[in-house]
């Protein structure tokens, strides 16, 4: 049974390991249990617990351990060695822990193998209730790390095997703003790698990500077929996620009710695009690229014709059968599709609208221009007038007016239809 010591002057832990243990190489067991971090200093006074020997394997007190070890040098505190296949260091518990390690400067428990078909450190939890194998937790680093110096080889690997249905091989859930339920980073290669027969990698998120990758080249890749098409198709490509397919969808979205994919910026297709339901644009007209000339003197509204030299230039006479139509862009219209674009700085080009509705600079000095009345262009640079001439309409109407205007000048929405 344990009991307690009082420190008298010019006691050791030593000598008092050999008084009630008969054994001066105990002191560490000593040591431990009253957490004494220099077993070369203890003072007088000081009160000891003293465990039996017995009780150290087999210890009904919540302070003793059943069995401690400690090594002051650069050794193992405990090492188990099996020869006949079991196990070199086994732990169990009815309700508690059954190994447990703790370090201030290293890890809690190291596990190392030189089997390349054995874990260093294997996790199994058979509850049939289910449970985690492996449990991390952290206040300030990663609850869970894995190293690999392999290049075959992951850090962490999750692999499910239940057969049927199935289950993630990985498994990230996050509750916390801006954190993530997988969070994949890398230098060189993959950010985070999911393969599996149904799915390759699941991240689910309450509050943030779901799941996150980072990485030089590709934040988050997926394949079906061949994994090297994306160093044999886009050797260039940086992409925060890419998706390959060898004959299906690379990548693919789908909702019931949203928005299925979506993109802030710009979008290149540089094959064929397949649309089986409607395009929605918010532009007002379809507008193609023209060269012009004086370009710094050409805004959008103004009426344009056709040069000598194929450019384009501001109309300056009424009933002009050369007239190209519209600079696109002026009032609360803009194009919904621009033709001829080049994907370049285009500084003696302006967007001309062929058709749609665009916002045409007019003059109705003249005559007053009411809703539907067709327009051509006028003696007034740049600007349109109300058709009143049948006869000189032919191949000189610009569009249909789609607002009054009682006189002056300015811009008036406009249907271009020309004819």
């Amino acid at each position: 049974m344990s009991h307690k010591y009082t420190v008298l002057r010019g006691d050791t832990l030593s000598g008092i390991a050999l008084k009630f243990y008969g054994d001066d190489s105990l002191f560490p067991l000593l040591a431990a249990v009253n957490h004494i971090p220099n077993p070369n200093v203890i003072h007088t006074g000081d009160v000891l617990l003293i465990p039996d020997l017995a009780d150290t394997f087999a210890s009904n007190d919540s302070s003793v351990p059943a069995v401690t070890a400690r090594n002051y040098a650069n050794g193992d505190g405990v090492l188990g060695d099996a020869i006949a296949g079991g196990r070199g260091l086994a732990g169990h518990s009815h309700t508690g822990i059954g190994v447990f390690g703790e370090s201030d400067t290293y890890e809690g428990v190291r596990g190392v193998s030189h089997s390349k078909d054995h874990g260093a450190v294997v996790a199994i939890n058979d509850s049939p209730a289910g449970g985690d194998a492996v449990y991390g937790e952290s206040t300030a680093g990663e609850g869970v790390r894995g190293v690999s110096h392999s290049k075959d080889h992951g850090g962490v690997v999750g692999t499910n095997d239940t057969p049927g249905e199935g289950g993630d091989g990985i498994f990230g859930q996050s509750d916390s703003v801006n954190c993530r339920g997988v969070h994949g980073v890398s230098r060189a290669g993959y950010g985070v790698w999911g393969d599996g027969g149904r799915t390759g990698l699941v991240g689910m998120s309450t509050n943030g990500d779901g799941i996150f990758g980072q990485g030089k080249n590709t934040g988050v890749t997926g394949f079906h077929g061949d994994p090297h098409m994306q160093e044999t198709s886009l050797p260039s490509a940086k992409a925060g996620v890419f998706g390959a397919s060898e004959d299906g969808a690379g990548v693919m979205g789908y909702s019931r009710s949203g928005l299925a994919g979506e993109f802030f910026g710009d979008l290149r297709v540089q094959r064929n695009l397949e649309v089986d339901g409607d395009i929605f644009l918010p532009g007002a007209d379809c507008a193609e690229l023209f060269d012009v000339v004086e370009a710094p003197e050409i805004e959008a509204g103004d009426v344009v014709v056709i040069d000598h030299n194929g450019t384009l230039r501001k109309c300056d006479s009424a009933y002009d059968k050369r007239v190209a139509g519209v600079i696109s862009g002026a009032g609360r219209f803009r194009p919904g599709i621009l033709l001829d674009s080049q994907n370049a700085p285009a500084p003696n080009r302006r967007p001309v609208a062929l058709v749609g509705k665009v916002y045409c600079k007019v003059d109705a000095r003249s005559h007053s221009i009411e809703v539907g009345d067709l327009l051509t262009t006028s003696s007034t640079a740049g600007h349109a007038m109300k058709a009143t001439h049948p006869a000189d309409t032919y191949g000189t109407v610009i569009g249909k007016a789609l607002a009054p205007m009682q006189s002056g000048t300015g811009l008036l929405p406009i249907l271009v239809c020309l004819q």
